[in-house]
């Protein structure tokens, strides 16, 4: 019997992170454009430092959960296909 190939999903992975990036990107568009005094300003670009800390965070958790999910559910494919053919 041929070895099962070992998935690999890296584009999928980095395909969910730049959906992630791209709200970002979004989020800190909208926030730059709010009509601001100087404290204001201050407030938005530490509200917008923190919530990058959030997403570079989300970005990592997403990433490992995705590959072991995936990595599982492919696992389990596999399984269920040989059985089905009997092999």
């Amino acid at each position: 019997m041929r070895p099962i190939p070992k998935p690999v999903y890296e584009r999928e992975v980095k395909r969910m992170i730049e959906y992630y990036q791209k709200a970002f990107t979004e989020i800190a568009g909208r926030l730059k454009s709010i009509p601001s005094s100087g404290l204001e300003k201050a407030y938005a670009e530490s509200l917008l430092s923190q919530i990058m800390v959030i997403l570079r965070d989300l970005d990592g958790s997403t990433k490992t959960w995705c590959e072991q999910v995936i990595k599982q559910m492919f696992t389990e494919a596999q399984v269920q296909t040989i059985l089905s053919l009997g092999m």
